[in-house]
């Protein structure tokens, strides 16, 4: 799929807080936010930012939302957008074939919550490639996460 087609696809989801007028997240130390090698693109941990600096949820919706689930649903959405935003902008990269492997960190301790939240980013993967096989997919519950997120997702993708 070209990322002119992905753009398209993605935009048709109208996912709350995705903007693709903003720049892919930096990363935030000496790492690259993709690695190539041969037909892979290793994505370095993504995060639901929805603006510079800006993470979902905030820790005022984290506080005071009762459905914990939802929450996680949602930013594990944002997350991956933001893999894919990453893969689209990146110039090496003309076409994405298939998401390979999802690794999904929550702050979050609960672990039988945890598949359903990554299903947010699963489900929208699977709604832009319907034709692909599943991917693969790891989910953990951790304590800590940088800039207090509430998701960081690590994604490879095959590419083209």
């Amino acid at each position: 799929m070209t990322s002119d087609i992905l753009i398209n696809k993605l935009k048709e989801t109208n996912i709350p807080y995705c903007n693709f007028d903003k720049s892919p997240p930096s990363p935030a130390g000496n790492y690259g936010a993709i690695k190539i090698h041969k037909d892979l693109a290793y994505i370095s941990g993504q995060m639901p930012f929805t603006g510079i600096g800006i993470l979902y949820p905030s820790h005022q919706e984290l506080t005071n939302h009762i459905d914990i689930n939802e929450i996680g649903y949602k930013a594990s959405q944002i997350a991956v957008f933001n893999a894919f935003l990453q893969l689209v902008k990146n110039k090496s990269i003309s076409e994405v074939k298939s998401i390979v492997k999802v690794e999904g960190f929550f702050r979050h301790i609960e672990g039988t919550n945890l598949p359903k939240m990554l299903d947010g980013a699963s489900d929208l993967i699977t709604n832009i490639f319907p034709d692909n096989e599943f991917h693969a997919r790891t989910v953990y519950g951790v304590t800590s996460l940088p800039y207090n997120a509430f998701v960081e997702l690590s994604i490879i993708a095959e590419i083209e």
